[in-house]
């Protein structure tokens, strides 16, 4: 372990092969994998915006090793050699970003995380460990923890890790300011409303959202969006997802199937929009309505389109196009009295009562553009 002095004036920083002097009390570790009572060599570095990091780590050197680089980077510290005192810890006082050992030697890091969130759900928790396996890596990531790192590792690795967790937490803040307002005009629209970080995970949805997906409010909280789409649609959506990510181009207007959590399936169309703030991406917004019935008319109609022959299709056309029967007769070269009973049956078939509504199902079905004109 390095020896450490602090004078009014100066920082001393003393290892193995010499000892330097800095006049400012922020300094950044640069050489040096941790390991249990590790050498550390540090250099000058930026003071951090001050947040409070809790480090979570039984053995005493690693322990102190990262609590005097994380302290030197900025930020306060506090410090437990095991699990039981963090809940105490955390109930007495929120931290920004906690550093937890898997392994403790009375309970698992991972109930360590379960404690945390729930106690302080915007706590991001970093996972360092020398037993890492994928079972283990799998929950780490399922009970929300913001990274695992392996021993040994770069400090400064842990620390940039550190300074990335505390930027999204950030985000999240600027996110969660937005959620007032949005929750404030939101809760009586009967759109479907979705607020989603960075990670797309949820934010924030509205009662109409709940309803939607069959989900409480409270359990949307924190989802990933793509956790609500049906097979399809998920693959839809995470494209959709890196092409915004990539800068590209994307639609304005997305459909999709939501796979509800009664099992059922809902088709909705969303708008999704850029949440901005101080001119920087803290999030997105999903403007999503319900559009099963919809859909399920369009396969119906579908249907009884595909019940129509080859030649009630091409007077179904020309009759859209506004062509009197005499005049289809001529086109198809065949008697007026047949395109007549086309015309019936096709009308029959597809359960049209005029004129009107013959143009209006053509248009639908792009069988015609929209600013039509007579011949």
């Amino acid at each position: 372990m390095p020896s450490l002095a602090k004078t009014d004036l100066c920082l001393f920083v003393k290892d193995r092969v010499r000892l330097r002097m800095y006049t400012n009390s922020a300094v950044r570790v640069v050489s040096s994998r941790i390991r249990d009572g590790a050498t550390v060599q540090y250099e000058k570095f930026p003071m951090n915006d001050s947040g409070t990091i809790l480090i979570v780590e039984d053995n005493p050197g690693t322990r102190e090793t990262i609590s005097d680089a994380v302290r030197m980077r900025g930020y306060a510290v506090e410090t437990a050699a095991s699990g039981r005192p963090v809940i105490k810890q955390i109930a007495r006082r929120q931290f920004d970003a906690a550093i937890v050992d898997v392994k403790l030697p009375d309970m698992s890091g991972i109930e360590v995380l379960k404690a945390i969130k729930a106690l302080s759900p915007r706590t991001e928790v970093i996972f360092i460990t020398a037993y890492a396996s994928l079972p283990m890596a799998l929950e780490a990531i399922n009970g929300s923890a913001f990274a695992l790192l392996i021993k040994p590792f770069e400090i400064e690795h842990l620390l940039a890790t550190l300074d990335k967790a505390r930027e999204r937490q950030r985000l999240a803040d600027a996110l969660r300011l937005s959620e007032e307002r949005y929750r404030l005009i939101t809760e009586n629209i009967m759109d479907a409303v979705f607020l989603l970080d960075l990670d797309a995970r949820l934010v924030f949805c509205n009662s109409r959202a709940a309803a939607v997906t069959g989900y409480e409010v409270e359990e949307l909280r924190g989802r990933s969006i793509f956790s609500l789409f049906a097979r399809e649609g998920r693959e839809r959506a995470l494209a959709l997802m890196a092409r915004t990510r990539a800068g590209q181009a994307t639609p304005p207007i997305f459909e999709a199937c939501l796979a509800r959590k009664d099992g059922g399936q809902v088709w909705i169309e969303a708008n999704i929009a850029n949440v901005m703030k101080d001119n920087q991406l803290v999030g997105r917004l999903a403007v999503a309505r319900d559009i099963s019935e919809r859909k399920r008319a369009a396969e119906a109609a579908t249907a009884l389109y595909e019940t129509l022959t080859t030649r009630e299709r091409e007077v179904l056309f020309l009759a859209a196009e506004g062509h009197t029967n005499p005049k289809i007769a001529r086109r198809l070269s065949i008697g007026v009295r047949t395109v007549e009973s086309h015309r019936a049956n096709l009308m029959r078939k597809l359960r049209l009562r005029n004129q009107t509504e013959l143009v209006r199902y053509a248009v639908r079905r792009g069988l015609l553009p929209l600013d039509i004109r007579r011949p």
